[in-house]
């Protein structure tokens, strides 16, 4: 398949992140969309530029990362973009996947890369193109910085790419 695109995008709320690789595992597109949650049509706003976003890169497959805490995925805009995202790829007939951070962790596991930092810093060294989005490391006690969402979209796609090229090592990517 050398038309193949793989899609990750991480659903957080208020932004969500998104990374496009080739049937090659190259990074052909990223970013960020920034979206407000107070009213409809600045939610309605997020829908639109992920539309286009879809449009634009036109994937075989979207993984999708969700957050991993519970009360994330209950915030209502949240499950409102993934229902968005969802109804959009259906009527692209674009294949859906969602991957559980455990997944995605086991993908990176022969990486030595544990933790979801480990895991950006690592997808930092496979494609430079990103390694200015890394932020620092982060304190215990401080929020998680927005740009993760990049590295989390990134994440899902490497480790759908990984689990079904069924490879098991760290040399395609990070």
């Amino acid at each position: 398949m050398h038309d193949f695109r793989l899609l990750g995008i991480a659903i957080r709320a208020p932004w969500l992140g998104f990374a496009e690789l080739d049937a090659r595992g190259r990074l052909l597109d990223w970013g960020m969309i920034f979206y407000q949650r107070r009213t409809a049509d600045e939610l309605r706003s997020a829908k639109r530029r992920l539309n286009a976003i879809l449009a634009r890169t036109n994937p075989t497959f979207i993984v999708i990362v969700l957050p991993g805490l519970k009360a994330n995925e209950r915030i209502a805009s949240v499950r409102s973009v993934a229902r968005s995202l969802r109804a959009a790829a259906s009527r692209r007939s674009i294949q859906v996947v969602r991957l559980r951070r455990s997944a995605i962790r086991a993908a990176f596991a022969p990486c030595r890369a544990r933790s979801k930092y480990q895991i950006a810093v690592a997808l930092a060294r496979a494609f430079p193109e990103v390694s200015q989005k890394l932020p620092p490391v982060p304190k215990f006690w401080e929020k998680e910085d927005s740009k993760m969402a990049l590295f989390d979209a990134l994440a899902g796609a490497v480790a759908y790419d990984k689990h079904q090229s069924r490879d098991a090592t760290c040399s395609k990517h990070a």
